[in-house]
């Protein structure tokens, strides 16, 4: 079976955004999204902490005080201002941030046509000049979303197949399943 396609960056952003409501595949994202949320506290607290501190002509209990509470007010108000969503705020906040930040080298790569041969044996992907073939058990895992199906072979490629690269949702979900088969397959092995 062979597809030819090519990325657009909606691509990455849908697949980014599901890492984030993701409870399995998205623990790293949230993690960092709640330990921004919280630098963000704690910095607003102390930073409040010192103007209270100076204005209170260097009665050090007052800052710390004024710290203390600004803190405690910052673990209701942020949460407030994120719509009861902090994780998922701070997570398309990152994502956004991730996205713009791109190099121009890595969005040339991610938008070059793909073209995507499936076997039985191995999977091998074409961009450009380059030509990889891993065997199914290099595959770490194969997962469809609801317009992507995504391809991680390790911690270093990931491949996102856009359903707009297939005639029909069924021959989407065709091939997905196709996908899912030969991956799993060769992990019983």
């Amino acid at each position: 079976m062979d597809i030819t396609y090519t990325n657009i960056l909606e691509d990455q952003k849908e697949y980014l955004y599901f890492l984030l409501t993701s409870k399995e595949h998205g623990k790293k994202l949230r993690v960092y999204a709640l330990i921004t949320l919280e630098t963000n506290i704690i910095m607003v607290s102390f930073l409040l902490g010192l103007l209270a501190w100076g204005l209170s002509l260097g009665v050090w209990k007052d800052g710390l005080m004024f710290a203390f509470l600004s803190f405690v007010l910052g673990q209701f108000i942020f949460p407030i201002t994120a719509k009861f969503r902090p994780i998922q705020f701070y997570g398309k906040k990152f994502i956004n941030t991730k996205l713009k930040k791109m190099s121009a080298k890595e969005m040339n790569l991610f938008l070059l046509p793909k073209n995507l041969s499936v076997t039985k044996e191995w999977l091998e992907i074409e961009i450009a000049t380059q030509v990889h073939r891993w065997q199914w058990n290099i595959i770490e895992n194969v997962f469809l979303l609801e317009s992507l199906i995504v391809i991680n072979v390790d911690s270093t490629y990931r491949y996102l197949v856009p359903n707009r690269a297939f005639e029909t949702e069924d021959d989407f979900l065709d091939f997905g399943n196709h996908l899912l088969e030969y991956s799993s397959m060769s992990k019983k092995k």
